[in-house]
């Protein structure tokens, strides 16, 4: 099940403390495509 999820909603929840931002570039090319890569590009 997917449902949308803001930063701010996820900062409400875990504190802005707990959030890290990961680069797009973190992720090797041959991980750009899994599932949880594009899971995670998806969280805005």
């Amino acid at each position: 099940m997917l449902f949308d999820v803001t930063r701010r909603e996820l900062a409400d929840v875990f504190g802005e403390d707990r959030l890290a931002a990961i680069p797009a570039t973190a992720f090797p090319p041959a991980a750009a495509d899994t599932g949880g890569a594009c899971l995670l590009r998806s969280v805005v």
